[in-house]
């Protein structure tokens, strides 16, 4: 058994393995495969990764097939101790690997797809010395030209370098940028050369500058003009998020229409003058805006291509007209002045919800559906999820609450109905609570419904539950588990 931290043991044995067909070893990996970065938990994403080392020991077959998946990202975080002086760094494998290495070893780097150099959570606030993290972004740049496979770069709370541009700029495949509240100390024409020779390589573009643990709140980790040097990226990509109105008011002003698939906006002030560069893009199909919105009606037929918005539900009433969405999500906090605008719009109508597929509404809203005397129901709707603004609501301690929640599902949730979830909705798995799981487990009312969630997103909890397709019977999922 090597020692190597880079690699995995095998097993050694004369015993031969039965043979399986090879549809059964690609429906096992596919299912212990960790889904899309961000999809679910972090727990349940390292999970998959022990399983899939677990797997890998079986045999030298399986750990050349698992392999590439067990190493397709790398994370390099600095350590402020006495070895960030000596140039000694932290690198991270996703199956819980550490190492104290310099280096990574080549066998590993072929296999990279997705590189995080990020400040671990708990030092976020701490005093790191610019020397300090120019030579960690300068000693692990160097190592981005040899990940050959390299599609996606995430950059967090680390020091931007002439270097660690050049370095980048050199990934043959990299498509996928993220940079998320950076310093630099490059001066605009240093980051204008590095976007010009990366620019025709680059999809997806995420800039995040506003510190949001900064006062004031507009303050941000880069300059102006070192912001409006990364703006000729957007010209070309398909992808952009960004909570930089420096940004968009650059797009904006060129006068040139990139091909954006997909827009982010986070905290940008959402103007008439954004709102007619948004209907000007040909081929936008998701849109999310969680900022200010400036009160003028935002109409759903001048975006004929949209099919997924998320869009701070306090300014639901200026979303008017028809529209072909499959994913509306209302984000943000309600508030009674709001509420009442609410009631006045197309959306306190249940049938302006069809033909949306994947819906995310607030709790407030599903208590003013519930209460109305429409008789529709959410005909497409196959997963909906339930929020509350504030975090750790406690519904269950209000039978009236339990019964406004159960009339608007019965009144409103279809038959087609498959996912369920509440979010910031406490469950303590109480009684009351049991009996309103099997309300909701009723295969009378919902006989599709496949998982029923609670997700706490302040404390991270999380309580599941999944309908057994063989025996229909519900199933409590361990925290961690999949």
């Amino acid at each position: 058994m090597t020692s190597d931290p880079f690699y995995l043991p095998f097993q050694k044995s004369p015993r031969t393995l039965p043979e399986f067909p090879v549809e059964i070893y690609e429906e096992i990996i596919l299912y212990l495969r960790p889904l899309r970065i961000g999809s679910e938990s972090r727990s349940i994403f390292r999970r998959r990764i022990r399983d899939l080392c677990n797997l890998s020991l079986v045999c030298r077959f399986l750990w050349t097939v698992t392999r590439p998946i067990i190493f397709e990202n790398l994370f390099f975080i600095p350590t402020p101790d006495q070895n960030l002086d000596s140039g000694r760094f932290l690198a991270v494998l996703p199956m819980s690997v550490k190492a104290r290495e310099q280096s990574v070893p080549q066998t590993v780097m072929t296999l990279v797809r997705r590189c995080v150099f990020q400040r671990r959570e708990q030092d976020q606030l701490a005093p790191f010395t610019s020397a300090n993290l120019k030579h960690f972004a300068n000693s692990y740049g160097k190592t981005l030209t040899k990940m050959t496979h390299l599609t996606t770069i995430v950059l967090r709370q680390v020091l931007l370098t002439s270097e660690l541009f050049e370095n980048i700029a050199d990934c043959p495949r990299l498509t996928a940028l993220t940079i998320e509240y950076c310093e630099s100390q490059c001066e605009q024409l240093v980051i204008h050369q590095f976007t010009s020779r990366f620019q025709a390589k680059l999809e997806f573009f995420r800039l995040l500058v506003v510190l949001p643990y900064r006062s004031p709140r507009l303050y941000t980790s880069l300059r102006r003009d070192q912001i409006n040097a990364f703006s000729p990226l957007v010209h070309t990509i398909s992808s952009l998020s960004t909570d930089s109105g420096d940004i968009v008011d650059f797009v904006i002003n060129s006068k040139i229409t990139p091909p954006l698939e997909s827009v982010e906006l986070l905290t940008v002030l959402i103007s008439p003058r954004v709102v007619e560069f948004l209907q000007n893009l040909p081929s936008l199909t998701s849109l999310t805006m969680d900022g200010l919105y400036q009160l003028s009606p935002f109409s759903l037929q001048d975006f004929p291509t949209l099919r997924r918005l998320i869009f701070p539900h306090r300014f639901s009433h200026c979303l008017i007209g028809s529209h072909g969405l499959s994913h509306l999500s209302f984000v943000g906090n309600t508030s009674m002045t709001y509420l009442r605008s609410f009631a006045e719009s197309p959306w306190s109508s249940i049938e302006h919800y069809n033909p949306i597929s994947n819906l995310s509404i607030p709790l407030s809203f599903a208590f003013h559906l519930a209460s109305s005397e429409e008789q529709a129901k959410l005909t497409s709707v196959t997963k909906l999820t339930i929020s509350s603004s504030n975090s750790s609501t406690d519904i269950f301690k209000n039978r009236e609450d339990i019964r406004t929640i159960k009339k608007f599902l019965s009144k409103v949730a279809p038959p087609s109905l498959t996912e369920l979830c509440f979010v910031n909705i406490t469950f303590d798995g109480r009684p009351r609570e049991r009996d309103l799981i099997r309300f909701f487990t009723t295969r009378k009312l919902f006989p599709e419904l496949e998982r029923l969630s609670f997700l706490d997103t302040a404390q991270g909890d999380e309580f599941q539950w999944k309908k057994d397709t063989d025996s229909d019977e519900w199933k409590w999922i361990i925290p961690g588990e999949y």
